[in-house]
C-alpha cells in the first residue's frame, strides 16, 4: 500500500483525472476540492504484484495551503499536475514539488503531468511537450528526486493509467521489488551522432531522441507529409529517464 499526493493548482483537473482512473464518469462542470478529497483503488501491477493506492487529492487554491500540510506526512510520492493551457499552473509546479519535500520531510518521487491535452488545439500559448521533458529535467537537477513526465487527457482517459502505473513503478523500484527501467539509448557514437543532427534539422534539441524518441519519429512524420509545426498532443510514453 502506497499513499499518494495529488497535488498543483485549482482547476488543473486533479479531481477528474483521479475519478477517471477510479472508472468514475468525468465532470464537465468544474469542483473545487475542499482541502482534500480521498480514495483507495487496488489493482494488480503485474502477475506477481498486487498494489493498494491510497490517493489524497488536495486542494490547490492558495487558502488551502495551511490545511494541505497536515496531510502530506506519510505520503510516498506524488504526482504535480499543471495546465497545458494555464502557463501560471505550469510555472507553479517547482513551488509544489517544493511544498512536497518539505512536508514529507523527504525526497519522494514524482510524475510532473501536463493535463487537459484534448484543449490544445489551432493555435494558442499552450505549454509544448519539450517545456514539460524540459522541466521534469530541471526538477530531477534541482530537487534531487526520481521523476516521470506524462501528458494527458482527464476528458478522454488518455494516458491517465500510465500516470498512476508510473508512479507506482518508481516505488516499487524503491523498495527493490522491480528493477529501474530507464529510457538511455546504448548506442553507437556514429548514430548518436545522426540523431542528434536529425534533431537540429527538426528544430528540436539535440539531445531530444534520448528523452522522448517516438516525439522525434512523430515530429519527422509530419514533417515528411509537408504539416506544419512540431507541437500537437503527442505525449510522451511515461518511462523513467535519467
Amino acid at each position: 500500500m502506497f499513499k499518494i499526493v495529488l497535488i498543483g493548482d485549482g482547476a488543473v483537473g486533479k479531481t477528474s483525472l483521479r475519478r477517471r482512473w477510479m472508472g468514475e464518469a468525468f465532470e464537465v462542470n468544474y469542483i473545487f476540492t475542499i482541502g482534500c478529497d480521498f480514495a483507495i483503488k487496488e489493482f494488480q501491477f503485474d502477475k506477481d504484484i498486487k498494489v493498494k493506492l491510497q490517493i489524497w487529492d488536495l486542494g490547490g487554491q492558495p487558502h488551502f495551503k495551511e490545511v494541505r500540510k497536515a496531510f502530506y506526512v506519510g505520503a510516498s510520492g506524488g504526482i504535480v499536475l499543471y495546465d497545458v493551457t494555464n502557463r501560471e499552473s505550469f510555472k507553479n509546479v517547482k513551488m509544489w514539488v517544493a511544498e512536497l519535500i518539505k512536508h514529507t520531510k523527504k525526497k519522494v518521487p514524482v510524475v510532473i503531468v501536463g493535463n487537459k491535452i484534448d484543449l490544445r488545439i489551432n493555435e494558442g500559448d499552450y505549454i509544448s511537450t519539450l517545456e514539460g521533458l524540459k522541466l521534469k529535467r530541471q526538477i530531477v537537477k534541482e530537487f534531487g528526486v526520481k521523476a516521470l513526465f506524462s501528458e494527458t487527457s482527464a476528458k478522454t482517459g488518455e494516458n491517465v493509467d500510465k500516470v498512476f502505473r508510473g508512479i507506482t513503478a518508481l516505488l516499487l523500484q524503491e523498495l527493490g521489488v522491480i528493477k529501474p527501467v530507464t529510457t538511455e539509448s546504448v548506442i553507437d557514437e556514429r548514430y548518436a551522432n545522426l540523431l542528434t543532427e536529425i534533431c537540429k534539422l527538426l528544430g528540436l534539441n539535440g539531445e531530444t531522441w534520448k528523452d522522448a524518441p517516438e516525439y522525434v519519429l512523430d515530429v519527422l512524420r509530419r514533417v515528411l507529409k509537408g504539416k506544419t509545426g512540431t507541437e500537437n498532443s503527442y505525449s510522451e510514453a511515461v518511462g523513467f529517464t535519467e
